[in-house]
């Protein structure tokens, strides 16, 4: 879905945006206080300058 997202030329698509109710803080990419860990930027590669 990245991949199509930003394929168009549109300006106004700057990505998607994850969200997961269920799981509060993700253990995987946020701490026990809810901080972001280096993990996260495996997103990076998505995103437009």
């Amino acid at each position: 879905m990245n991949e199509t997202l930003l394929a168009i030329s549109d300006r106004r698509i700057k990505g998607i945006f994850w969200w997961e109710p269920a799981s509060g803080c993700d253990r995987d990419y946020f701490d026990a206080d809810c901080n972001a860990r280096p993990v996260i930027t495996v997103f990076d590669k998505y995103k437009r300058n």
